[in-house]
C-alpha cells in the first residue's frame, strides 16, 4: 500500500537490522477493528494520540507501528522511533504462555511522526483479502505445537519421573491403563 518512496525508505530500515514492534490492539471495544487512537495533520508530521495494548515486540523495538485513524476514521500505520517524546511502552503482560512476547502496554500521547513514515495501511482493505484466515491458521498453528510439546513433556514426565499408582496393578507408571487412556485421549483430541 506504500508508493516506492516508502517502500524505499521502511525497507532501508528492515534491511539495517531495524527491529519493528507493534502498537495495534486496543482495551474495551467490541470488535478489534474499532479504534479510538487518532492523529492529527501537522504539515510534515502526524501528532498521534492513544493507548494501545497486547503490542507485542514494542519493548524491545526500534519502530513501533502504530494504528491510528485520521479524521475520516480511516486506519494508517504511523510508525513511531521506539525513543519518541511521548511514547511510552510499560513492560505489564502477564498472560500465561505469552510473559516472553515483549508485549505491554503502550501510551501514545502527542507522538510526532513523519509523513515518510505513515502508511495508509486501510488501502489494504478496500477489497476482500485472506488476512484474517492467515492469522487464524497461524494462531491454530501455535497453539497446536503447544499443545503437542505439552504431550511430550507429558510423556517424557511420566517415562522418566512418575512412579504407579499403588494399586493400579503395574510395575511403571506408563504401563497403567488410566494414564494410557489419558495420554491417548489428550492426543486424539490434538489430531482430532
Amino acid at each position: 500500500v506504500s508508493d516506492k518512496d516508502q517502500q524505499a525508505v521502511l525497507f532501508s530500515e528492515v534491511l539495517k537490522g531495524t527491529r519493528f514492534g507493534n502498537a495495534f490492539s486496543e482495551f474495551g471495544s467490541k470488535r478489534a477493528a474499532d479504534f479510538e487512537t487518532r492523529f492529527t495533520d501537522a504539515g510534515d508530521h502526524v501528532v498521534v494520540n492513544g493507548q494501545k495494548f497486547y503490542s507485542s515486540g514494542a519493548l524491545l523495538a526500534h519502530l513501533v507501528p502504530i494504528v491510528a485513524l485520521d479524521d475520516e476514521g480511516r486506519a494508517w500505520y504511523a510508525i513511531a522511533d521506539r525513543g519518541a517524546p511521548g511514547l511510552t511502552v510499560i513492560d505489564d503482560w502477564s498472560s500465561f504462555g505469552q510473559r516472553t512476547t515483549l508485549s505491554g502496554t503502550v501510551i501514545i500521547d502527542n507522538v510526532k511522526v513523519p509523513k515518510t513514515h505513515l502508511v495508509p495501511g486501510y488501502k489494504g482493505y478496500d477489497k476482500p483479502t485472506a488476512d484474517g484466515a492467515i492469522f487464524q491458521i497461524i494462531q491454530v498453528a501455535v497453539d497446536t505445537g503447544i499443545a503437542q510439546a505439552a504431550i511430550d513433556e507429558t510423556v517424557q514426565f511420566i517415562r522418566t519421573k512418575s512412579r504407579a499408582w499403588i494399586d493400579s496393578g503395574v510395575d511403571n507408571a506408563w504401563d497403567d491403563p488410566y494414564t494410557i487412556q489419558a495420554i491417548g485421549d489428550l492426543t486424539l483430541r490434538l489430531h482430532a
